[in-house]
């Protein structure tokens, strides 16, 4: 952990080395590709390579540094970013095209700087990505010999839409520590073992039960927004069957709100069982009723004043 912590003291330098090694590969394995051969390391040629690798490197660190994409948190990019990089990398290859073109410098077809830029971009997006990997996974964190935590709770996850890819995304970015996601509930039967940002989906209400006993489940999170009562109903009384705790999602409404899902979950409330929202009664005004007298409760009636709590 020392270690990381030193190395982040360099971590622009070490992405402007990273960039410029990508940079310098790049054309030069799209130099070989076009040219169907090795490329030849003469005088002439690897004087003439250096000249090209420095303008292409200049070009494209100070297209990064206008971006600030070196100020992008690794750990926290997402798909959106990636995509950016992409555009970015063709974005530079027209540019050091016209810039080449104006100035006839004559340095690399067109062709040449589109390819150089496509496999740029390829190298740029995947050694971030593994980046990013290596620092939420243990391997950063803890050790790669780091023994695993044993406090860790076991987290059951009902339903696989967009608010489990936030939960599951939330857990590995900050509480990877805390939680063990051992998989995913969906009734969906198309579903049935694929995965949601890396977690599989293993069953559907029916296995709650089964699931949670053989995983020795601690957490079960119900995390479906838009769900109709009746079902909902049906989902957590199957919850309530084991000894899990179980947490859920509110409603759209709540969630639009407060953005961060994650903590939005809440314990079971007697609502969620009942499938609509309690009576509220006057106390006060009932004691004064009964008060100083004896009640009789006979018929059916004590039964459908219940259901109204």
């Amino acid at each position: 952990m020392e270690r990381v912590k030193k190395l982040s003291k360099y971590r622009d330098f070490i992405l402007v080395i990273l960039d410029c090694f990508c940079i310098c590969f790049a054309y030069y394995l799209g130099t070989a590709l076009i040219t169907d051969s090795v490329l030849s390391f003469s005088d002439y040629y690897s004087g003439r390579l250096v000249t090209s690798m420095t303008f292409y490197i200049i070009i494209y660190e100070i297209i990064f540094h206008l971006t600030k994409r070196h100020k992008s948190l690794i750990r926290y990019e997402e798909g959106k970013d990636y995509i950016t990089y992409i555009v970015l990398c063709l974005v530079t290859a027209v540019i050091v095209g016209l810039i080449e073109k104006i100035f006839h410098l004559n340095v690399a077809t067109i062709k040449m700087n589109v390819l150089a830029a496509i496999i740029i971009a390829m190298m740029i997006v995947g050694y971030r990505i593994v980046m990013r990997y290596l620092l939420i996974s243990d391997v950063v964190n803890k050790g790669i010999l780091a023994k695993p935590n044993q406090t860790k709770k076991r987290l059951l996850i009902i339903g696989a839409g967009n608010a489990a890819h936030e939960i599951i995304k939330t857990i590995n970015t900050n509480f990877k520590e805390d939680y063990e996601i051992i998989g995913i509930i969906d009734d969906n039967a198309k579903r049935l073992n694929f995965s949601v940002s890396g977690v599989r989906i293993i069953g559907n209400r029916n296995d709650i039960v089964k699931m949670t006993l053989e995983n020795k489940v601690d957490l079960i999170f119900f995390s479906i927004a838009h769900i109709d009562q009746e079902n909902k109903r049906e989902i957590l009384n199957i919850c309530q069957q084991t000894k899990a705790k179980v947490r859920v999602l509110p409603g759209i409404r709540e969630i639009i709100d407060n953005k961060d899902i994650f903590s939005n979950l809440r314990d079971v409330e007697i609502e969620d069982i009942l499938g609509r929202d309690s009576v509220k009664l006057d106390n006060s005004q009932i004691a004064s009723w009964i008060k100083g007298n004896t009640i009789l409760v006979t018929g059916r009636w004590w039964l459908n004043w219940f259901r109204t709590l």
